[in-house]
This record gives structure tokens, C-alpha cells and sequence, in this order.
């Protein structure tokens, strides 16, 4: 806000948005980022993080939904395709049971039948799989639902179904609980607090100290500034215990959960995780605001820095308010499902950033700078661009990611021309 780290662009709520939305589209970048990044390059993460979401992860999966929905308009072709499957299927059926008793088709062959498909092109449940016994012998019993050793007509038609169903075999979780305290956890009264602790009242509730949490990040924002000089004792002090109560109440519902569900299976989720993670950092948060004296204008002017970090570190809880609302779980849950996937992409251009950051260093370390007037007179100088320079790694690492955004790109190379020529 009226920070200098701000620059003019986060200058009240409405400003900030729609700065940040420009941002999506890098028609300010790396302008925005520029006041921060000289303050301290760590705040330049905050907004390559963001971009990473919100330009390369975020449009794409739009891109992404809009593609899924223009395939919706080949749902008459794509029955089509399932009409001529079930022919194809039913006269595979007919001469499948003309070597039974003629209405079913046995388990002998339908095992034979797996076994010649077993060495052709398939999917997750083909292929080698079907060379196991064990399950060629599931798929049956999933088909044969009336366990009365043969398929029928009707039965035989899920066949290619089930052949996109994947198997896994899942082990239970053991409780710590339930192991060593048996007699306690399954007693009535253990039963009646894990029902709660799992209830959709319970989350219900949660989720609306979350909202509350959002107003209070709001409240904050207005009464202390983001500088956190702002307001007086009481409003501080008031603000400090409403977040005290707030973070009281997500360690009982932590804390219950783990209780409910066992530590690994409730560690098991990500969105657990990620739950107890938000409130360690809040508990960190209120620990380092009393002991930082920030009850006092002059504590608050002295961690200012500390103010801005625990009103983002409060921000983060609004995600799970998303994880709620099922289209955009769903596309949460395929940001996580293809991360691994994008593991070998980002190890190809950490090496690409490695290998132009250490040329860029060599050419450049500690010679653009304030005192070279062919810099001043560039488009580099006149636009304040000193802080993108390759004078430590990290510096070049901030460098490299504005040139892949692409935006601006010319000013930033004009600067190094200035000092080595068109040839830079």
C-alpha cells in the first residue's frame, strides 16, 4: 500500500486487483514487481509465484475447460460409437456361448478370451495384467454380480467398461488410537466425538470462521495499514485476540480430525496437510507479534515487514474455502495430479535457467549500474530497470524469469546493449 515496496500499485483493495489483473496478462510486469524487489528479492517469489498459477497453470486449465466443453459437442458421435460397440460386443457374445450351454458364457473361456487379448494393445486393465490369473479371475467375479459362474448377455457388455478400471490394492490404515488406547476410541463416547469432528455441520462451521477470518483480513487491512503502524492499542490488541480465537478454534478442529481419523490417514490427504500447515504458521505468527512488541506504534513500526508477512500468511486459509466448491476442487485436484508430470519440464529449465545465468554473470556481474550514462540514457535507465541485473544468481534467476514472461523484455536488453553493444 503506501509502503515504498508497493510502487503505487497496491494502493487500496480495487487498485490492487486490477494491477494484478493486468498483471495476469504481463502488461506491467516486471514494473510492478520492481520496488518490492529492490526492498528485498525474496518478494520477487510472491509475484512469479503468482504467475506460475495464475498465466501458466490457470489460463491453460481454462483452456483446458473450454476444450472439454467443445467436445460435448460430439455427444451424438459418441454414441454412436457405443451403439456399434454393443453390436460388436453381442456378436462376440453369440459366439462365445454357441461353445458353452448357449445362454452364458463360462469361465473357462472367458478366461481363454482374456488370455489371447492379454498379448494385444489395451488399457490400464490389459495388456499384461490380463496375463495374471489372479486378475483375469476379478474381472469375471466384477462381471458375474449373481455369482452364478457364467455371464449373461447384459453382464458380458461391461466387459470393455471394466477394462478402464484400475486396480489397486489398498492396505489399512493402522489407528494409534484404536492400537493402544482400543477400549477408549471405540467406546460411545469417542464414537460420538469422531462422528462430530467429521460432520458436514462441523465443517459447515469452519468454513464460516474462515469467511469471518477473510472479514478480519479485510478489518486489518483498513485499521493498521499494511505497513502496521496504524490504529491504536486497543484496536491491535482486539484484532490480536480475535485471531487468537480464530487459530484456537483451527487447532481443536486439527487436532479432532487427527483424533477421528488417526494420524496417517488423516496425514494422508493433502488438504490436511496443507490445513495443519496454515494453522503452525498462524500459531508461529501470534508468538512473534507478542514477543515483537507490537502492541506499541513503536514495535509496529519496527516489523512492518513481519505485519505484511502474517497477514499473507492469514490469507492462505481463503483456499480452502475453494477446495469446497467442486469445479474448482476438480481443478485444484488436476494441478496436483499433474505436478509430478511436470517434473522433468521444470528440470529442463532449471538448467536452461542455470546455464544463461552463469553466461549472464560472466558478461555482466557489477557492470550496468547507476554510473554508466549510456545506461541512464537507455530505456533500461529511464524505467528504474536497475534492480534486473546479473550481479548475484538470484539476481539473474529474477532476470531469466522476466524474459520468459517476454513482456518488457526489450527494456531490460537494452540496458546490457548500453554496455556491450547490439550484440547483447
Amino acid at each position: 500500500s503506501d509502503s515504498p515496496a508497493g510502487g503505487g500499485y497496491f494502493d487500496g483493495p480495487a487498485i490492487a486487483f486490477i494491477n494484478l489483473f493486468a498483471l495476469s496478462t504481463t502488461v506491467n510486469y516486471p514494473d510492478i514487481q520492481l520496488a518490492a524487489t529492490e526492498e528485498s528479492l525474496w518478494w520477487s517469489l510472491l509475484f512469479v509465484s503468482y504467475l506460475v498459477f495464475v498465466l501458466y497453470l490457470g489460463m491453460n486449465l481454462v483452456l483446458a475447460v473450454v476444450y472439454n466443453n467443445y467436445r460435448i459437442h460430439f455427444k451424438d458421435d459418441l454414441r454412436h460409437k457405443a451403439v456399434e460397440r454393443l453390436q460388436l460386443l453381442d456378436e462376440a457374445f453369440s459366439l462365445l456361448v454357441s461353445h458353452c450351454d448357449g445362454t452364458r458364457v463360462s469361465r473357462a473361456v472367458f478366461d481363454d478370451l482374456l488370455q489371447s487379448l492379454s498379448s494385444g494393445k489395451s488399457s490400464s486393465f490389459g495388456g499384461s495384467d490380463l496375463k495374471s490369473a489372479q486378475k483375469r479371475d476379478i474381472l469375471f467375479t466384477m462381471l458375474d454380480e449373481d455369482d452364478e459362474g457364467g455371464l449373461r448377455r447384459s453382464q458380458f457388455r461391461r466387459l470393455v467398461e471394466l477394462f478402464d478400471v484400475r486396480l489397486v490394492e489398498k492396505l489399512p490404515l493402522n489407528n494409534i488410537f484404536d492400537k493402544f488406547f482400543p477400549s477408549i476410541y471405540r467406546s460411545s463416547g469417542s464414537l460420538l466425538i469422531r462422528r462430530f469432528f467429521i460432520s458436514s455441520l462441523f465443517q459447515k462451521f469452519i468454513d464460516t470462521l474462515i469467511v469471518v477470518n477473510g472479514l478480519l483480513i479485510v478489518v486489518s487491512f483498513y485499521v493498521l495499514g499494511t505497513d502496521g503502524e496504524g490504529g491504536s492499542t486497543l484496536s491491535r490488541g482486539t484484532l490480536l485476540i480475535m485471531e487468537i480465537l480464530l487459530t484456537c478454534v483451527f487447532w481443536l478442529e486439527a487436532l479432532g480430525k487427527l483424533y477421528a481419523l488417526g494420524p496417517q490417514s488423516y496425514l494422508s490427504t493433502y488438504w490436511n496437510r496443507f490445513d495443519l500447515a496454515i494453522v503452525l504458521c498462524s500459531s508461529v505468527d501470534i508468538v512473534l507479534f507478542v514477543e515483537s512488541g507490537f502492541f506499541t506504534v513503536e514495535g509496529a513500526g519496527r516489523h512492518s515487514t513481519l505485519a505484511r508477512l502474517v497477514l499473507l500468511a492469514r490469507t492462505l486459509r481463503l483456499v480452502r474455502l475453494i477446495h469446497q466448491i467442486r469445479r474448482f476442487r476438480i481443478i485444484i485436484n488436476a494441478m496436483l495430479s499433474i505436478s509430478p508430470l511436470m517434473s522433468t519440464y521444470a528440470a529442463c529449465m532449471g538448467a536452461l535457467y542455470y546455464t544463461f545465468a552463469m553466461v549472464g554473470m560472466q558478461l555482466w556481474a557489477n557492470r550496468v549500474s547507476r554510473d554508466d550514462p549510456a545506461v541512464v540514457a537507455s530505456l533500461y535507465g529511464q524505467n528504474n530497470y536497475y534492480v534486473n541485473n546479473f550481479n548475484t544468481f538470484a539476481h539473474s534467476l529474477v532476470v531469466m524469469f522476466e524474459l520468459q514472461v517476454s513482456n518488457n523484455w526489450h527494456v531490460i536488453a537494452s540496458g546490457f546493449a548500453a554496455v556491450s553493444g547490439m550484440s547483447a
